[in-house]
């Protein structure tokens, strides 16, 4: 049984992107919210706008002017970000489509953008 666990988990490690690899995907790919709607699950793309409110745990309300979209930050990189709702942001991220629930962006970098 530990065999099949242990295969298991490597089989699913090796399906997830490093962040490095969303990194550098997302630096040729800036999007608009209102364009996350035609893109596949898992694409890397990078979002500037504004922070709008935390909604509940790592959930966060995100808006560029065309459209606001569920932004999803862990704890540790929110908490590293020293951002706050109403800032002016730059997200990084994938790209998550669900099968029950809206679309939302899986964040591996958030940063305040000055003005």
């Amino acid at each position: 049984m530990g065999l099949c666990i242990t295969s298991l988990s490597l089989a699913t490690g090796a399906w997830a992107k490093d962040d490095h690899i969303i990194l550098q995907e997302a630096a040729k790919n800036h999007v608009s919210v209102s364009a996350i709607a035609k893109l596949k699950d898992e694409t890397a793309v990078t979002l500037k706008g504004t922070l709008l409110k935390h909604l509940n745990e790592d959930h966060y309300e995100f808006s560029d002017g065309t459209g606001v979209i569920l932004l999803d930050i862990d704890d540790d990189l929110w908490k590293a970000s020293n951002i706050k709702a109403g800032d002016k942001v730059q997200v990084v991220g994938e790209v998550d489509t669900h099968r029950y629930k809206p679309t939302d962006i899986e964040a591996v970098k958030i940063e305040k953008v000055l003005k």
